[in-house]
């Protein structure tokens, strides 16, 4: 994380802080509420946490959600284009592929990861980096307060509520190389005791050069995505919002047949909370989510459909007794998804997934200087194994000096597995075939890690170091089924519970600020990934050894302001699940660099670009190179905020 932010608000004026009020001010924003489900400042946190917030966001020049995660330690983030049109992939901790499996994401708390293949449409979420408040990252298990997919780590993507007071207007907009439109508007305001905000963004892309060579591929995009977040306090004691939003996208697909495929997708939410005297409070959080999405167009047999709908219940409550020495998180949540698809299940379209957990978070202060934290939870699915899963973790942190502390975890975590992987049949073409497994087990990783977090110089410097090692066990593995020649070629395959893998690791940071507006950073990640079956492509190799990552922000003066992100990752090897493709990725530098001018309070211009040190390089086996792209645009509020 990089602590940029150079403006404070008061009684709905905006003003700079001072130097002693800006170090006051940076210890107040370094809480997180994703560790534990409660609010936390980050060093009394047993994990290793990483937080973006706003003005990170505006200052990096990042033109894709993904990108925000790409220079931050222990991220492995790639441009990948999946076989339905989806642009890219976020890991935690190694195994970046098309859809990462062991990484639960959540958008306001409310998990996103769709059911087919326990992956995240990153690209489609109907959000753009103009709504979102901060980014929290818990690198490492959570599965106790998070359920599955929480194995190796949880991102935490936070929106923004509306500020009180008159209504104020937002406009963004920026144009740049590869035909890259986009714009976004948004209109927040409040009368009493409710506020709101409203936001809609359109972005427009063409292709990515071809691997093979050609300037353009098939994998343009054009999107509208629309984001509403309502809330309404009626008292000191309640807060109840309201969440509601929808993405549309037309995108191409790389090297495919049909190359054009088409999304849509509304949810809402509602979200409670409920203050019971002073030390309770109740929660309670309902969502639906319904999404169409053509699949598979990059297959001979033609493009088809799915669609999911899906419902999220939950309800948690927090106590905290004994002069705050004790807290405890509790609660209980259910999912429910129906998903129908004539291609992927051919023969029983109509598919559905169930999951349902209650879980348990207990930390208790033992003296001024140690603190343990541990945490159960049950869960249970329709999905593959009948048998419930126990995930649980328990973790010290040891506080001997004032500005250093130590911390050390152990988990177990599981992950369902996908419908997808239980459930398939579908027929790839004349000859090749995929059916589903209903005997798929849940991967079981167990997790160690030890960590050091700590500042220096008058808390200028700020230093994060995490050591970890987990074991995956029942990874999923294709296989061949049945084969057969003559008189006409036809594989059968099928996913069984068949491999092992091993992912060690280090994990250090250093950030330096000099003031509110002027900061540096540097980040180091070693990973190392070993495997049953040696499957190179898709697990062994596919994790750069090396991950180096550095920059700055500065006020420049004269309304002038800069940032710059460089980035170096090792060579790997990676496959393409979905097309059976391997590439080997050489090593590469990227450099992302900003410059903005502040015309007025209210208006600035700026100009970005991304990959500035090569015309491109490749990131993924989907036939294409990741190029060099710039953009300019400005940005100009209206209102009195």
């Amino acid at each position: 994380m990089i602590l940029t932010a150079g403006l404070l608000f008061e009684q709905g004026r905006v003003c700079w802080a001072t130097d002693d009020d800006a170090f006051q001010f940076f210890q107040e924003e370094a809480k997180v509420v994703t560790a534990s489900r409660r609010e936390q400042s980050i060093k009394d946190i047993p994990a290793a946490v990483d937080v973006i917030t706003a003005e990170d966001i505006r200052v990096s020049g990042a033109t894709t959600l993904w990108d925000l995660l790409r220079f931050r330690v222990g991220m492995d983030v790639l441009d990948a284009r999946a076989n339905d049109g989806t642009r890219g992939s976020v890991a935690v901790r190694g195994f970046p592929q098309e859809y990462v499996h062991n990484l639960q994401v959540l958008l306001d708390g409310r998990s996103i990861y769709e059911p087919i293949s326990t992956g995240v449409f990153w690209d489609k979420l109907p959000i753009s980096t103009e709504d979102i408040e901060r980014i929290e990252i818990i690198r490492g298990p959570n599965a106790t307060l998070y359920g599955s997919g929480a194995g190796l780590g949880v991102i935490n993507i936070i929106t923004q509520k509306a500020l009180k007071g008159p209504a104020t207007a937002t406009i963004k907009s920026f144009g740049g190389n590869r035909k890259t439109v986009e714009s976004s508007e948004s209109l927040e305001s409040s009368v009493k005791n409710i506020s709101y905000r409203v936001s809609h963004t359109f972005d427009q892309q063409a292709g990515f050069p071809l691997a093979s060579g050609g300037d353009n591929g098939t994998d343009f995009l054009h999107s509208n995505k629309a984001n509403t977040r309502i809330t309404w306090t009626p008292s000191k004691q309640t807060d109840l919002e309201l969440f509601a939003g929808g993405s549309w996208q037309d995108n191409g697909v790389a090297g495919a047949t049909h190359t054009e495929a088409k999304y849509n997708d509304h949810f809402e939410m509602v979200k409670l909370s409920q203050k019971i005297g002073m030390y309770s409070t109740v929660e309670l959080l309902s969502s639906r989510n319904n999404y169409i999405t053509d699949v598979m167009p990059a297959y001979p047999s033609g493009t088809g459909q799915y669609s999911v709908l899906q419902y999220d219940e939950e309800i948690l409550q927090r106590w905290q007794w004994d002069q705050n020495k004790l807290n405890a998180t509790y609660g209980f949540n259910y999912r429910h998804a129906d998903v129908n698809s004539p291609l992927i299940f051919a023969g029983s379209p109509d598919q559905k997934m169930e999951l349902w957990s209650a879980y348990l978070n207990q930390s208790f202060q033992v003296s001024h200087t140690v603190s343990i934290t541990g945490g159960v939870s049950f869960e249970d699915s329709n999905v593959g194994s009948a048998d419930s899963q126990q995930n649980y973790q328990v973790a010290s942190l040891w506080s001997p000096l004032e500005h250093h502390s130590f911390y050390v975890s152990y988990a177990v975590a599981h992950t369902v597995p996908s419908l997808f992987g239980t459930s398939a049949n579908n027929q790839f073409n004349q000859v090749l075939r995929s059916v589903g497994n209903p005997d798929l087990k849940p991967q079981r990783l167990t997790s160690y890690e030890i960590g050091h977090r700590g500042d220096a110089m008058d808390k200028h410097l700020q230093m994060n170091t995490s050591l970890y090692y987990t074991t995956i066990k029942n990874i999923d593995a294709t296989i061949v089924q049945s084969a057969v020649f003559f008189p006409q070629p036809s594989i059968t395959l099928v996913t069984a519970n068949l491999d092992e893998a091993i992912t060690r690791g280090v994990e250090t940071e250093l950030k330096y600020l000099f003031s509110l507006t002027r900061s540096v950073y540097m980040n180091y990640t070693y990973e190392h990934v070993s495997d049953w079956l040696q499957d190179r492509g898709s697990i062994t190799q596919n994790t750069p050894a090396h991950k180096i990552n550095f920059g700055a922000v500065s006020d420049l003066g004269h309304g002038f302001t800069g940032s710059v992100n460089v980035g170096y990752k090792d060579h790997y090897y990676i496959t393409s699940v979905g097309r059976s493709v391997s590439v080997a990725a050489p090593a590469y530098w990227r450099l992302d660099l900003r410059l903005a001018y502040a015309v007025t309070s209210r208006l600035e211009l700026f100009i970005a670009g991304q990959n500035l040190t090569a015309n491109e390089h490749i990131e993924f086996a989907d036939g294409l190179t990741v190029p060099r792209t710039y953009q300019g645009g400005l940005s100009v509020k209206f209102g009195s905020h």
